[in-house]
């Protein structure tokens, strides 16, 4: 059967061909450590933008799964943009 998504209300649901609604499923928060965090922020200093293969290097050494670094660059580098659009210095957090 195929499925619909629904953004009606702000809601995630699903909704079927038959009526039938159910919650789309969302990974849990990531609570990234002082380390991750560290290191992840280091990196983004030296390299704005990651390969593939320094990717999943650096999610394996910090027992990250490549998605999770992978975001975490995507909205750092979004939070950058901004602060250069806006004139501001970067600074670490």
């Amino acid at each position: 059967m195929p499925t619909e998504y629904s953004s009606q209300n702000g809601d995630d649901s699903l909704s079927s061909k038959n009526g039938a609604i159910s919650k789309k499923q969302r990974k849990a928060r990531t609570a990234f450590t002082d380390l991750q965090l560290q290191t992840l922020e280091k990196s983004f200093e030296r390299q704005k933008y990651l390969s593939v293969q320094d990717r999943m290097e650096l999610a394996a050494k910090l027992s990250l799964t490549d998605t999770q670094v992978k975001t975490w660059y995507q909205n750092r580098s979004a939070y950058y943009m901004q602060l250069l659009r806006n004139g501001q210095k970067f600074k670490s957090c």
